[in-house]
């Protein structure tokens, strides 16, 4: 998942996670969606019956694996919360 509005940051970043992808679904028979996080959110958001409260909790865990992990930094803390506040003026 990423942040970036397009869904890919460059065209060849497109096509390296695309092949990755059907060489996952070839060999083990997965199937994976690439999707930016705020079309995956929008779309799952309408299954959920307060969403506001589910953005609080995927924040807050969003957080705590940051702290636990190297996947997240900072800078996608920062990033995430620039998200949530453009939004929220919506």
């Amino acid at each position: 998942m990423t942040t970036y509005k397009a869904g890919f940051e460059s065209a060849t970043d497109e096509k390296e996670i695309n092949d990755f992808i059907l060489k996952i679904k070839i060999g083990r028979d997965i199937d994976i969606i690439a999707n930016g996080i705020l079309t995956t959110i929008k779309y799952y958001l309408r299954f959920i019956d307060d969403y506001k409260l589910f953005l609080e909790t995927y924040t807050k865990n969003l957080i705590l694996d940051a702290k636990h992990s190297t996947e997240i930094k900072d800078y996608h803390i920062k990033s995430w919360i620039e998200i949530l506040k453009e939004y929220d003026k919506e």
